[in-house]
């Protein structure tokens, strides 16, 4: 009986031992970080900047104001206003140049709706997103890849990323959770490579559809809400809507 007890009692004991080396959890590997060094700020000549993206000819910047007038601005790289559209929103943020047809496309946040205008301000269509959620948690980013394709982020609860058909239906969309929320994205030059911006977390972030976060990038601005990244010069253009500000970084 006493062998017996001990052999009952070495099981006990190795048991463990041998399923939890089994089951050790494999570590996550962490996110590489770059660094943006602030090159230049300017002062914008509008309210609450929402939305960034560059012109054919990257010499120029379109953006969006949420207030007053809720209108559509193209801006110089110094951030001057070279003209303003006729087109008045509702709660209008995201905004992307289609070098296809020399147009541009914005979002409306509450409304959920991806409104096609030309350089002019005159719109030319309206498409309603089939997502429903809060007033203030909506659309806020847009973009198109080099093939064309758009894609629109939902800002929270939840973040989504979200492409569309050449009809502006839904073709997928997925959850995003790296930051707390989402405020713009712009297409990368590598395939399905997006930069995406955080207010809340005051991060840029390279990200891959296919594997996750490439690389994350903090941001010193206070509430950047829109984005450009100039890839072949490696500066990177971030408006805030607290500050009015355009800031320039040199991205290493």
């Amino acid at each position: 009986m006493k062998r017996i007890g001990r052999i009952v009692g070495l099981v006990l004991v190795v048991a463990p031992l041998a399923l939890g080396c089994g089951s050790t959890p494999k570590l996550t590997p962490p996110i590489p970080t770059g660094t943006l060094s602030l090159i230049s700020s300017h002062p914008l000549n509008l309210l609450d900047a929402s939305g960034l993206t560059f012109n054919d000819s990257i010499t120029t910047l379109w953006t969006v104001s949420d207030q007053p007038g809720r209108c559509v601005y193209q801006l110089d790289t110094l951030g001057n206003t070279v003209k303003k559209l006729d087109y008045v929103g509702e709660d209008v943020e995201g905004i992307a140049y289609d070098r296809s047809d020399t147009s541009l496309w914005v979002i409306e946040e509450g409304r959920r709706e991806v409104v096609h205008l030309n350089l002019k301000g005159a719109v030319l269509s309206r498409t309603a997103i089939g997502l429903s959620g809060a007033p203030n948690s909506g659309l806020e980013g847009i973009c198109l890849d080099h093939d064309g394709h758009m894609f629109v982020l939902n800002q929270k609860d939840p973040g989504l990323f979200v492409e569309l058909n050449p009809d502006h239906s839904i073709a997928s969309q997925r959850t995003i959770t790296f930051a707390r929320g989402f405020n713009d994205i712009a297409s990368s030059r590598q395939a399905n490579d997006f930069w995406i911006v955080s207010s809340l977390s005051k991060e840029l972030f390279l990200w891959n559809k296919l594997t996750g976060v490439v690389r994350e990038y903090p941001l010193t601005s206070p509430k950047p809400e829109g984005v450009s990244v100039d890839e072949a010069s490696n500066r990177v253009y971030v408006v805030s809507d607290s500050t009015n500000t355009l800031y320039v970084y040199k991205m290493q």
